[in-house]
Protein backbone atom coordinates (compact mmCIF):
# COMPACT_ATOMS: atom_id res chain seq x y z
CA UNK A 1 0.00 0.00 0.00
CA UNK A 2 0.97 3.50 -0.60
CA UNK A 3 1.04 5.75 2.35
CA UNK A 4 0.93 9.52 3.25
CA UNK A 5 1.72 10.25 7.35
CA UNK A 6 1.39 13.39 9.11
CA UNK A 7 2.20 14.23 11.78
CA UNK A 8 3.32 17.57 13.88
CA UNK A 9 5.76 16.06 15.99
CA UNK A 10 9.61 15.06 13.39
CA UNK A 11 10.15 12.71 16.10
CA UNK A 12 6.66 10.70 16.26
CA UNK A 13 6.75 11.09 12.08
CA UNK A 14 10.86 9.89 11.66
CA UNK A 15 9.23 6.84 13.96
CA UNK A 16 6.62 5.95 11.79
CA UNK A 17 8.69 6.04 8.67
CA UNK A 18 11.18 4.10 10.64
CA UNK A 19 8.94 1.13 11.63
CA UNK A 20 7.17 1.05 8.51
CA UNK A 21 10.20 0.48 6.29
CA UNK A 22 10.41 -3.35 7.08
CA UNK A 23 6.74 -3.71 6.68
CA UNK A 24 5.27 -6.13 4.14
CA UNK A 25 1.96 -4.26 3.05
CA UNK A 26 3.03 -1.10 2.68
CA UNK A 27 5.20 1.65 2.31
CA UNK A 28 5.87 5.69 3.19
CA UNK A 29 5.60 7.56 -0.12
CA UNK A 30 4.58 10.72 1.85
CA UNK A 31 5.02 12.78 4.84
CA UNK A 32 3.92 15.83 6.19
CA UNK A 33 4.66 17.91 9.18
CA UNK A 34 1.64 20.57 8.03
CA UNK A 35 -1.58 19.23 7.87
CA UNK A 36 -2.49 22.27 5.56
CA UNK A 37 0.11 21.62 3.10
CA UNK A 38 -1.07 17.59 2.85
CA UNK A 39 -4.67 19.31 1.90
CA UNK A 40 -3.59 21.26 -0.68
CA UNK A 41 -1.19 18.40 -2.41
CA UNK A 42 -3.80 15.92 -1.55
CA UNK A 43 -5.56 15.46 -4.88
CA UNK A 44 -2.61 14.77 -7.02
CA UNK A 45 -0.97 12.05 -4.18
CA UNK A 46 -1.27 8.52 -5.44
CA UNK A 47 -2.04 7.02 -1.95
CA UNK A 48 -4.14 4.29 -0.15
CA UNK A 49 -4.25 4.98 2.98
CA UNK A 50 -3.35 8.26 5.19
CA UNK A 51 -2.32 7.38 9.06
CA UNK A 52 -2.91 10.67 10.72
CA UNK A 53 -1.84 12.39 14.11
CA UNK A 54 -5.40 13.19 15.85
CA UNK A 55 -3.87 16.63 17.83
CA UNK A 56 -2.33 18.88 15.44
CA UNK A 57 -2.23 22.91 15.27
CA UNK A 58 -4.93 24.71 13.52
CA UNK A 59 -6.24 21.51 12.05
CA UNK A 60 -6.72 18.56 13.91
CA UNK A 61 -7.12 15.01 12.62
CA UNK A 62 -10.80 14.55 12.83
CA UNK A 63 -10.96 17.71 10.44
CA UNK A 64 -8.64 16.48 7.98
CA UNK A 65 -9.94 12.84 7.17
CA UNK A 66 -13.37 14.66 7.09
CA UNK A 67 -12.11 16.89 4.34
CA UNK A 68 -10.04 13.88 2.42
CA UNK A 69 -13.48 11.98 2.20
CA UNK A 70 -13.47 8.07 1.87
CA UNK A 71 -9.37 7.70 1.66
CA UNK A 72 -8.81 5.04 4.46
CA UNK A 73 -7.46 6.53 7.55
CA UNK A 74 -5.37 5.02 10.16
CA UNK A 75 -5.01 7.26 13.54
CA UNK A 76 -2.47 7.79 15.75
CA UNK A 77 -2.89 9.67 19.07
CA UNK A 78 -1.34 9.87 22.53
CA UNK A 79 -4.18 11.35 24.12
CA UNK A 80 -6.68 8.20 25.06
CA UNK A 81 -9.78 10.75 25.74
CA UNK A 82 -9.25 11.14 21.94
CA UNK A 83 -9.52 7.18 20.54
CA UNK A 84 -13.03 7.17 21.31
CA UNK A 85 -14.43 10.03 19.46
CA UNK A 86 -11.97 8.98 16.51
CA UNK A 87 -14.01 5.68 16.05
CA UNK A 88 -17.34 8.01 16.54
CA UNK A 89 -16.70 10.93 14.55
CA UNK A 90 -14.83 9.47 11.52
CA UNK A 91 -14.69 5.76 11.50
CA UNK A 92 -11.40 5.03 10.85
CA UNK A 93 -9.67 1.65 10.12
CA UNK A 94 -7.88 1.60 13.59
CA UNK A 95 -6.26 4.07 15.95
CA UNK A 96 -3.00 3.14 17.03
CA UNK A 97 -2.04 4.48 20.66
CA UNK A 98 1.40 6.51 21.36
CA UNK A 99 3.96 6.33 22.06
CA UNK A 100 3.89 3.93 18.74
CA UNK A 101 4.91 0.39 19.23
CA UNK A 102 6.22 -1.23 15.82
CA UNK A 103 4.18 -4.28 16.68
CA UNK A 104 0.59 -2.12 17.24
CA UNK A 105 1.33 0.15 14.08
CA UNK A 106 2.18 -3.36 11.71
CA UNK A 107 -1.20 -4.60 13.08
CA UNK A 108 -3.30 -1.90 12.20
CA UNK A 109 -1.36 -1.78 8.74
CA UNK A 110 -2.08 -5.50 8.11
CA UNK A 111 -5.90 -4.77 8.67
CA UNK A 112 -6.01 -1.85 5.92
CA UNK A 113 -4.33 -3.92 3.36
CA UNK A 114 -7.04 -6.35 4.50
CA UNK A 115 -9.81 -3.97 3.77
CA UNK A 116 -8.49 -2.40 1.13
CA UNK A 117 -7.39 -6.08 -1.13
CA UNK A 118 -10.81 -7.04 -0.10
CA UNK A 119 -12.37 -4.09 -1.95
CA UNK A 120 -10.87 -4.11 -4.78
CA UNK A 121 -11.65 -6.07 -7.66
CA UNK A 122 -8.88 -8.15 -7.85
CA UNK A 123 -7.45 -9.73 -10.89
CA UNK A 124 -9.01 -13.64 -11.40
CA UNK A 125 -6.44 -16.59 -11.04
CA UNK A 126 -6.79 -19.36 -13.76
CA UNK A 127 -5.82 -23.18 -13.59
CA UNK A 128 -7.06 -26.54 -14.43
CA UNK A 129 -9.11 -27.96 -11.49
CA UNK A 130 -9.95 -31.58 -11.19
CA UNK A 131 -13.76 -32.41 -9.81
CA UNK A 132 -15.04 -36.07 -9.27
CA UNK A 133 -12.11 -37.19 -11.78
CA UNK A 134 -13.05 -35.15 -14.12
CA UNK A 135 -10.63 -31.79 -15.32
CA UNK A 136 -12.24 -28.78 -16.18
CA UNK A 137 -11.04 -24.88 -16.44
CA UNK A 138 -12.65 -22.70 -13.31
CA UNK A 139 -11.15 -18.94 -12.65
CA UNK A 140 -11.23 -17.95 -9.47
CA UNK A 141 -10.92 -14.31 -7.38
CA UNK A 142 -7.37 -14.40 -6.28
CA UNK A 143 -9.19 -12.61 -3.31
CA UNK A 144 -11.45 -16.04 -2.72
CA UNK A 145 -8.31 -18.12 -2.06
CA UNK A 146 -7.65 -19.09 1.97
CA UNK A 147 -5.72 -22.10 2.33
CA UNK A 148 -3.53 -23.64 -0.41
CA UNK A 149 -1.88 -26.91 0.35
CA UNK A 150 0.18 -29.71 -1.79
CA UNK A 151 -1.76 -32.52 -2.37
CA UNK A 152 -0.96 -35.90 -0.36
CA UNK A 153 -0.96 -37.97 -2.90
CA UNK A 154 0.72 -36.33 -6.15
CA UNK A 155 2.81 -33.29 -5.19
CA UNK A 156 2.28 -31.87 -8.29
CA UNK A 157 -1.25 -30.97 -7.84
CA UNK A 158 -2.64 -28.13 -4.87
CA UNK A 159 -5.80 -28.46 -3.05
CA UNK A 160 -7.24 -24.90 -2.54
CA UNK A 161 -9.80 -24.08 -0.45
CA UNK A 162 -12.33 -20.85 -1.09
CA UNK A 163 -13.56 -18.46 1.31
CA UNK A 164 -16.79 -20.28 0.86
CA UNK A 165 -15.85 -23.36 1.78
CA UNK A 166 -15.42 -24.79 -1.45
CA UNK A 167 -12.47 -27.23 -2.32
CA UNK A 168 -10.66 -27.54 -5.78
CA UNK A 169 -7.79 -29.38 -6.68
CA UNK A 170 -5.15 -27.54 -8.91
CA UNK A 171 -3.39 -30.35 -11.41
CA UNK A 172 0.08 -29.63 -12.05
CA UNK A 173 0.80 -26.49 -10.25
CA UNK A 174 3.17 -24.98 -8.01
CA UNK A 175 3.12 -22.81 -4.83
CA UNK A 176 5.33 -20.28 -6.37
CA UNK A 177 2.75 -20.25 -9.76
CA UNK A 178 -0.15 -19.81 -7.25
CA UNK A 179 1.56 -16.78 -5.15
CA UNK A 180 2.66 -15.14 -8.36
CA UNK A 181 -1.48 -14.79 -9.30
CA UNK A 182 -2.23 -14.52 -5.07
CA UNK A 183 0.24 -12.03 -3.54
CA UNK A 184 -2.62 -11.59 -0.38
CA UNK A 185 -1.29 -15.71 0.45
CA UNK A 186 1.48 -16.28 2.68
CA UNK A 187 3.82 -19.55 2.40
CA UNK A 188 4.17 -20.96 6.10
CA UNK A 189 5.86 -23.68 5.08
CA UNK A 190 7.37 -25.79 2.00
CA UNK A 191 3.69 -27.10 1.47
CA UNK A 192 1.38 -24.83 2.66
CA UNK A 193 0.08 -20.93 1.77
CA UNK A 194 -2.52 -18.86 3.99
CA UNK A 195 -4.36 -15.98 3.58
CA UNK A 196 -4.21 -12.99 6.32
CA UNK A 197 -8.32 -13.42 6.69
CA UNK A 198 -8.30 -16.83 8.11
CA UNK A 199 -5.56 -16.74 10.71
CA UNK A 200 -6.75 -16.78 14.12
CA UNK A 201 -3.90 -17.25 16.67
CA UNK A 202 0.21 -18.03 16.69
CA UNK A 203 1.04 -19.99 19.53
CA UNK A 204 4.53 -22.12 19.67
CA UNK A 205 5.10 -22.48 15.48
CA UNK A 206 1.55 -23.20 15.14
CA UNK A 207 -1.42 -21.75 13.51
CA UNK A 208 -4.87 -21.53 14.06
CA UNK A 209 -6.99 -21.35 11.46
CA UNK A 210 -9.87 -19.13 10.93
CA UNK A 211 -13.31 -20.90 9.51
CA UNK A 212 -11.21 -24.05 8.11
CA UNK A 213 -12.01 -26.82 10.03
CA UNK A 214 -10.43 -30.49 10.49
CA UNK A 215 -12.14 -33.39 11.98
CA UNK A 216 -14.39 -30.78 13.38
CA UNK A 217 -11.91 -28.52 15.18
CA UNK A 218 -9.95 -25.07 13.98
CA UNK A 219 -7.23 -26.21 11.71
CA UNK A 220 -3.58 -25.84 12.71
CA UNK A 221 -0.77 -25.29 10.48
CA UNK A 222 2.98 -25.30 11.10
CA UNK A 223 4.85 -22.04 10.53
CA UNK A 224 8.74 -22.77 9.94
CA UNK A 225 11.49 -20.78 10.74
CA UNK A 226 12.54 -20.23 7.09
CA UNK A 227 9.13 -17.99 6.51
CA UNK A 228 8.45 -17.11 9.77
CA UNK A 229 9.92 -13.56 9.65
CA UNK A 230 7.77 -12.90 6.44
CA UNK A 231 4.83 -14.26 8.53
CA UNK A 232 5.43 -12.07 11.30
CA UNK A 233 5.81 -8.60 9.23
CA UNK A 234 2.86 -9.47 7.12
CA UNK A 235 0.16 -10.12 10.23
CA UNK A 236 1.74 -8.46 13.57
CA UNK A 237 1.54 -11.56 15.54
CA UNK A 238 4.79 -13.36 17.26
CA UNK A 239 5.62 -16.55 19.00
Amino acid sequence: MKCAVIDDDPCALDTIKGFMASSAVAEVNYSFTNPQEFLDSFKKLDIDVCLVDIVMPEINGFELALRIGNKPVIFISGHENKLIDAFRLVAPIDVVPKPTKKERLFRALEKAHKIIHAEKDLAPVSGFFSTHGQFKQVKLKQSEIVYVKTDDEDRRHKLVVLRNGKKHKIMNCTLEKILSFAPNLIRINKAELISTYVVNSLTGGNITLEGITEGGKPKRVTLSRTYMQDFKNRTGLHL
